[in-house]
């Protein structure tokens, strides 16, 4: 009976623990949210909890295929778009989760806790420090356009192949492509552009390019502003 207590205790302390990470990214709305976190750290609790119940068997063979097994899972997160790489801050929390459910599992609750706090710690207060460094090192010479366009369905193809063809040769990042129907059965366009402040041409080249284009309905363009690039960044 008191085996059970204390494998209830544990998994209960690591269910809590790894909520407390998993709520941070919900809140940013991050693509691996709350149940993820928290399923990746009750998984790896379970396994090392496994090898425990064999006190005869190397009990930290298991950890360590679970820790090479949560790398893999964690580099499904990261995505390459453009010039950026996006994920790798959850994909790193991911991996710390494991952490936090493998030392639970091994009666390390201090440790495992004090883990957490600093876990929190990086992704929370660490975050505006980052941004504030990034603003020190000069590193906001660029512009986000947001083009909204408004086509017959049958050009929507086109317009997306032009408007990439343009970012690629003027080297800009497009962060962002939602295509939406809209009631009267054309597409809606919008798109996220991010443009070196220096060789701001980008956008006279894609307008001209797309006045002339009998089946656009409309255009419109907006200045968003630089923060926005940190958002995308820290997924």
């Amino acid at each position: 009976m008191e085996v059970y207590t204390e494998f209830l205790i544990r998994i209960i302390i690591c269910f809590l623990l790894s909520f407390c990470i998993g709520i941070e990214r919900q809140y940013r709305r991050r693509a691996i949210g709350l149940r993820t976190v928290i399923l990746v750290s009750l998984g790896s609790f379970l396994f090392v909890r496994f090898s425990f119940n064999f006190p005869g068997s190397d009990t930290t063979r298991i950890a360590a295929q679970v820790v090479a097994g949560i790398g893999f899972l964690g580099a499904g997160v990261i995505i390459k778009d453009g010039k950026t790489v996006k994920g790798l801050t959850t994909s790193a929390t991911l991996w710390c989760a494991a952490a936090i459910g493998i030392l639970t599992s091994a009666g390390l609750l201090f440790e495992a806790a004090v883990g957490t706090l600093l876990i929190l710690f990086t992704n929370i207060v660490l975050r505006t420090i980052n941004t504030k460094i990034n603003r020190l090192s000069g590193n906001l010479d660029y512009i986000i356009y947001s083009f909204s366009i408004t086509c017959e369905e049958r050009i929507e193809d086109e317009i997306l192949k032009i408007i990439k063809k343009i970012a690629k040769n003027n080297h800009s990042i497009i962060k962002n492509i939602n295509n939406n129907e809209t009631e009267s059965g054309n597409i809606k366009i919008n798109i996220d552009i991010l443009i070196d402040q220096k060789n701001d041409t980008l956008t006279n080249e894609i307008m001209q390019k797309l006045a002339n284009k009998k089946d656009i309905i409309s255009i419109s363009l907006n200045k968003k502003d630089k923060n926005y690039l940190y958002e995308e960044e820290e997924l």
